[in-house]
Order: structure tokens, then sequence, then C-alpha cells
């Protein structure tokens, strides 16, 4: 069975699927979740850029040695609004609690989306999500992210070091 180009890709489709398939194109993506680079098909596309003008920062409040309670910032000053975030980072200390957030977590893999009064973070404004747990060891913080799925920096407030507790003061 042909249809008339000559394919056998395509007549193999037509004879054994009603003809009802159309035909594979090797080149093109087939799983749009995960797309292909054009360049080079074999290879995923590159991870996302930062966001210009986005960040985060963690900051440990207060720690007792065995737990510790932290907040975590994303700063928005992109030149426009985020409408609905989702942080992911991975952090080795167990979180225990959050606020001002909404958490899932896979090992040390931790997702927290928006709750429903922060969903939006205006240009020039934040958004900080408080965080509670236990550790032993060091205490390592996180020290990269994505919003939304991309890439965005990652930094942590200076630790005074007369005062651990307390940041250094700007």
């Amino acid at each position: 069975m042909s249809n008339g180009t000559g394919d056998p890709q395509w007549s193999f489709a037509s004879a054994f699927m009603g003809g009802a398939v159309a035909p594979v194109d090797p080149v093109a993506p087939v799983d749009p979740v995960d797309p292909v680079d054009p360049v080079d098909p074999v290879d995923p596309v590159d991870p996302a850029q930062p966001i210009d003008g986005v960040s985060v920062s963690f900051d440990k409040t207060t720690d007792w040695g065995t737990g510790y309670n932290a907040d975590m910032t994303i700063t928005n000053g992109s030149g426009q609004p985020i409408d609905g975030w989702k942080l992911v980072f991975e952090m080795d200390p167990t979180i225990t609690s959050l606020w001002n957030g909404e958490r899932s977590a896979k090992g040390n893999t931790h997702t927290v989306t928006k709750a429903s009064w922060n969903g939006t973070i205006a240009d020039g404004q934040s958004v900080t999500i408080g965080l509670g747990g236990n550790y032993s060891g060091a205490f390592v913080p996180p020290s990269e992210a994505t919003l939304n799925g991309t890439v965005i920096p990652f930094g942590t407030v200076p630790v005074d070091p007369v005062d651990p507790v307390d940041p250094v003061e700007a």
C-alpha cells in the first residue's frame, strides 16, 4: 500500500493503522515538554538563562545547633510582574514547617508555590517565605534555585562573625 510518495514509513502506517496516522518526522520533537534543540536534535535545549533583575536570598534568622528558622526572599526587579510563581531548590537540612507558600518535597529537592495572597510579585516588590527545620553536622544553605523553571541568582545574607544570628549590617 502506498500514498503515492513512495515513503515506506507512510505506507506501513497506512497499511496497519487504517491510513489514519501521519508520517513521523524524525527531526521534529516528539515530546513537547522536553523540546529538542533544532541545531542538535540529540541534545536537549540548553537550560534557560537567568531572569534579569530577579533574585532569591536565604537568611538563617535563628540557629540552635540542631534546628533553624530562615527566610527565603524572592525579589523582582525585572520591570514586569511575576504572576504565579514556583521556586525549586535543593537543601539537605530538613524543612519541618513553612509559611507564606505551599511546599512539596522529593528527597532534598523542595518546591514552593505561591500562597493565596502572594501569587503576584510586582516589579520592585518581594515575597518572603519563612521556613524552619532540623539538621545535624554543618548547616548548608541552598545554593541554586529555579523560579518558574528559569535559573535565578541565589545568594545568602552575610553572617556577622560576632553575632551569627544577626546578618551583617550594610
